[in-house]
């Protein structure tokens, strides 16, 4: 599911713990991705049991980046804007609806 207060983040919740993925970009220094591991307490809540900052380069880099991804994919739903957009590109005739168009087409709600 989205992070509730990370714009690009990702959480995934389990009965007894958690993980949280962020992607961080920094404009003068290197993408990095942070992992964080909750025990939920029942009383206190999300508790810290572990943390993991990894930039880009570094020998773990393409399995916290693609964790991040994957977790991204579902919980932002971007995998099915791209499926909707392939399955666009690949029919005959126009890509797109109109604006007037868009408005009569129900749209699934995504969170």
């Amino acid at each position: 599911m989205p992070h509730q207060t990370d714009d690009f983040g990702c959480e995934l919740l389990l009965p007894g713990s958690s993980v949280e993925l962020s992607f961080l970009s920094p404009a003068t220094d290197l993408d990095r991705v942070k992992v964080i591991l909750n025990e939920n307490d029942k009383k206190y809540g999300p508790a810290p049991v572990a943390e993991a900052v990894v930039a880009e380069g570094d020998p773990d880099w393409e399995l916290f980046y693609g964790l991040y991804l994957e977790a991204s994919k579902g919980a932002h739903h971007w995998d099915r804007v791209l499926g909707e957009l392939e399955s666009a590109v690949n029919n005959t005739g126009r890509i797109g609806l109109t604006h007037e168009q868009l408005s009569d087409v129900a749209v699934p709600a995504t969170r």
